[in-house]
């Protein structure tokens, strides 16, 4: 299985270092990471103005939007004018979720259920899911199939 789109990603985010996230958070696998993503910058001066504003939009010069909501309920939304979205949210609810113009779509979720899915515009998708009821299953254009399931109900196909 391949997956070009995220190297395609990541290289347009070094070119640009406008966008604020770099990696999409869903490309990290969440166990053992911190599950927060950093702010844009112009929010960050925003939010330390000593307001307490709990909501936080802004626009630069080449067309991206930044929105933050907090006080300890995190919410992250950002979008560019190359089709980019991104979406994060937490306190312990844990769902990001991102998309590109290439067709792209990235979607993970958690509190101790897993569940990451992906797709491209090619045709591959990927599923996963866990806390022990694990299920994960991708396909390919070619019509390559592949299955994976258990706790004790075994799968594989």
């Amino acid at each position: 299985m391949k997956i070009t789109s995220n190297k395609i990603h990541q290289r347009k985010h070094k070119e640009n270092k406008t966008h604020p996230y770099g990696l999409h958070a869903s490309f990290l696998p969440l166990v053992g990471l911190p599950l927060t993503v950093p702010l844009p910058e112009k929010l960050k001066r925003k939010m330390s103005s000593g307001s307490v504003e709990r909501t936080h939009q802004s626009r630069d010069p080449e067309g991206c939007t930044y929105q933050s909501s907090d006080p300890e309920g995190y919410t992250y939304q950002s979008s560019d004018p190359e089709g980019c979205t991104y979406q994060c949210s937490d306190p312990e609810g844990c769902t990001y979720q991102s998309s590109d113009p290439e067709g792209c779509i990235y979607q993970s979720s958690d509190p101790e259920g897993y569940t990451y899915q992906s797709s491209d515009p090619e045709g591959y998708t990927y599923q996963s899911s866990d806390p022990e009821g694990c299920t994960y299953q991708s396909s390919d254009p070619k019509g390559c199939t592949y299955q994976f399931s258990d706790p004790e109900g075994y799968t594989y196909q």
